[in-house]
């Protein structure tokens, strides 16, 4: 028998229910698997299966319009996946296509498209997970784009498919993805401040173990066509099939790395997915535009009546002249009252609308009807951490609605316009507009006290005495005007070139520096010394008999009791102490530093006992 049209339907959270359309064929002219919603809400496709998200299912018929489009610009979408079963060669899959915007049948008689044609219409496409027990592939292709950009692990055949983690890491008794059970799965699409679609991020995890597998797919020639459909919304499918060339998924590749040498088609009779979930990134646009009703019931209250019930108004008397021409208004005849019927509320969310029609007594106005109040925001106010472009109010005490972007607002204390948020993750750390939306929350007795110590400032210090132990969240204590003012760091940002100190607060620096300049001055006059005395030593040394009078007497004239002059009359006559070897012309450098460590205090008297020392030398 064939499959139903219609398997039944899953709740997404974060989006509502979504019903399930079998395809028409797995492809042209073979039938589908079947595919069945379980008692606990899981999704269970068993061998040939392909199924599609759909907003409605009528049984034995197709129209592309009638499928999901999901929006996920900026959104994370999770699920729970069990392929436990899926050895080589099989493949168990969930990857997102433009069918909503396909208005070609195709070949499979439903609509389906995808970048490889298997219907023969092409369109975007987005694996999120075509996976085994021992491989998984997440690629993203462009229409016209067949071999796509991928990332994960598995797949070669002569060549060598992505290496982004190992089996150790992923396969059954993996140390970080243990294939044999059921794992996580969350894929993400977020923004760059420019508003376009940045990557897609693939975190794989598991209760029991502390190493998510992380894949990122960013830079690729495809990504403003992958951004245009995923902004128009793309279609969900899930799939399993087999074969026995499923090399390019699951081979060894040329380094032999890969999984598996041969595809067995070893493929248990299903794989399973639940827990589906769709959540907004921090900061990032939100799937639709959140809903704005009033806080009472759908239904619209009766107006009360704007005159008197009465079939004919007296006529217009005025109490007191105000003018000097005075009209009476002729008697108007007032019609009985008469039942109008009101149009229906339109919600903007596809889960909403579903508001019937009221009916009420209304009193035809004698003046026109006053047009409507505008929508204002919704008064269920925010928290911390969560966006409140609708509410423009905060929960918590001495908060404030801070605009970030046009796609994202939260309640802070404080506001710098133009700074990054420390606390903001990684990937949406931009700079704040910091405009105020509505008004700042009442503060608590307790906080009204402490308001004057829970300022955000920005220190600037000088480069080399911010000690390197400083990060986020130590305590501090800054002096300022020699009162001391307790502080905790909320953000540190190394390597900016400190501006010139200000007259106020900045007497250390000028000290500091003042003394290191004194200090330099003084070691380079004391070296310039050095230099000269060495060179004037050196000229009377070699000069000898020859040099000036001036300086045979500098500092004074040591005679032969120097030790180079003694040196040069033994070379000359061989005199010396018995057995006593002459001095190596290599040694001139120690004889040279030897006679300035004796000669230092040649300005005092020698005593016997230093002459006696110097006679000793040999």
């Amino acid at each position: 028998a064939s499959a139903s049209t219609c398997p039944g339907s899953v709740h997404v959270e974060g989006y509502g229910q979504s019903a399930l359309t079998n395809a028409g064929s797995n492809v042209p002219g073979q039938s589908v698997g079947s595919l069945e919603v379980g008692a606990d809400g899981a999704i269970v496709a068993h061998m040939d299966a392909r199924a599609y998200f759909s907003d409605s299912c009528t049984e034995g018929s197709y129209d592309h319009t009638r499928y999901s489009g999901l929006k996920l610009l900026g959104q994370t979408l999770k699920f729970t996946t069990d392929i436990s079963g899926a050895g080589c060669g099989c493949n168990a899959a969930l990857y997102l296509v433009s069918m909503k915007q396909n208005s070609d049948i195709s070949s499979c008689k439903d609509y389906y498209c995808d970048a490889n044609e298997v219907c023969d219409v092409s369109c975007a496409e987005v694996d999120i997970m075509e996976a085994n027990n021992r491989a998984w592939h997440s690629t993203l292709h462009s229409a016209q784009d067949h071999a796509g950009k991928g990332a994960g692990y598995g797949g070669g055949s002569g060549w060598n498919g992505p290496r982004d983690f190992n089996s150790q890491q992923y396969g059954p008794g993996g140390s970080c993805i243990d294939t044999s059970m059921p794992f996580d799965v969350a894929v993400s699409f977020p923004l760059d401040t420019g508003g376009q679609l940045q990557a897609m991020k693939m975190t794989l995890t598991q209760t029991g173990t502390s190493c998510p597998l992380n894949l990122n797919l960013d830079s690729y020639a495809g990504m403003a066509e992958i951004h245009d459909a995923l902004g128009k919304g793309m279609t969900p499918v899930i799939s399993y099939w087999k074969s026995g060339d499923m090399l390019w998924m699951d081979g060894k590749g040329s380094d032999g790395q890969g999984p598996c040498a041969v595809d067995t088609q070893r493929c248990g009779d299903s794989v399973k997915f639940y827990n589906f979930k769709l959540e907004p990134l921090p900061g990032q646009p939100p799937l639709k535009p959140t809903p704005v009703t009033p806080a009472g019931p759908a239904t619209v209250p009766p107006l009360p009546p704007l005159v008197s019930p009465v079939a004919t108004l007296p006529p217009f008397v005025p109490i007191a002249p105000t003018s000097r021409t005075q009209v009476q208004l002729p008697p108007v005849k007032q019609r009985p009252a008469a039942l109008v019927t009101q149009p229906p509320l339109v919600s903007t969310s596809r889960w909403s609308n579903r508001i019937r029609s009221s009916t009420t007594h209304m009193e035809p106005a004698v003046a026109p009807i006053a047009p409507p109040t505008p929508i204002t925001p919704s008064q269920e106010c925010s928290a911390k951490n969560q966006d409140c472009r609708n509410t423009h109010c905060c929960t918590e005490p001495g908060t404030q609605c801070y605009q970030k972007n046009k796609w994202w607002a939260s309640c802070k204390e404080t506001c710098t316009p133009g700074v990054v948020d420390p606390t903001d993750a990684p990937e949406f750390q931009s700079p704040w507009s910091c405009k105020p939306l509505g008004q700042r929350a009442p503060s608590s007795p307790a906080s009204t006290k402490n308001d004057a110590k829970n300022d955000v400032v920005v220190v600037r210090i000088r480069q080399g005495l911010l000690p390197q132990n400083a990060k986020v969240g130590t305590e501090a204590t800054l002096t300022i005007g020699g009162k001391k003012v307790r502080t905790k760091i909320i953000g540190v940002q190394r390597g900016v070139q400190p501006s010139k100190a200000s007259s106020s607060g900045g007497g250390s620096s000028v000290s500091n520096a003042g003394s290191t300049s004194a200090w330099s001055v003084v070691s380079f006059l004391l070296t310039l010394m050095v230099l000269a005395a060495v060179g004037l030593w050196a000229w009377r040394s070699r000069a000898g008999d020859a040099a000036p009078e001036w300086l045979k007497n500098f500092p004074n004239a040591i005679g032969a009791t120097s030790t180079l002059e003694r040196w040069r009359r033994q070379r000359s006559t061989g005199a010396g102490p018995p057995g006593a070897p002459l001095p190596p012309p290599t040694s001139t450098w120690f004889l040279n530093t030897l006679d300035q460590v004796m000669n230092r205090n040649r300005q005092q008297q020698d005593t016997p006992g230093q002459q006696g020392r110097q006679t000793l030398i040999w």
